[in-house]
Parts: structure tokens; sequence; C-alpha cells
């Protein structure tokens, strides 16, 4: 998606614009990854920090199980 995209990429102002425009904060890819996920994986600390404020789900699982949560405690953000 193009939220998925500007997270991966850093674009932290397009970030913005398009959540202020509703974009689907939660949707998720085929791997089930949602923007929080991406932005886990790329290391995009400000892009996950504006998803988390508009509520961004950490319990949501990847196809392999593997939450938000999961993610940042592996990369040591617990």
């Amino acid at each position: 998606t193009p939220l998925m995209l500007a997270v991966m990429g850093g674009h932290v102002d397009v970030v913005s614009l398009l959540l202020e425009r509703e974009a689907s904060v939660d949707l998720a890819d085929h791997h089930g990854l949602t923007a929080l996920h991406l932005g886990l994986l790329c290391g995009q600390e400000e892009c996950v920090q504006s998803l988390l404020e508009l509520e961004a789900s950490v319990l949501l699982g990847d196809a392999r199980g593997r939450t938000a949560i999961h993610l940042a405690a592996a990369r040591g953000h617990a």
C-alpha cells in the first residue's frame, strides 16, 4: 500500500499525510505484514511512532505469527 511504501522509505511527512487521510493503518500484505511490521523491520522509528500514535495494532501477527512486539523485542526495542 502507499502507507507501507512510505513507512519503508522513512517518509514521515507522507506517512502523516496518509494517516490524516485515513489510510488503513492495520492493512496487511500477502505475508501478513502491516505498516507497523515493516517500519520495525526497516528501522524507521519516526514512522513507527506515528503509527503507534494512531493506535496501530501491536498484536496482529504476520504469516509466521510474529507480532510487532516480537519484532521490536528481537531488535532490542522491548
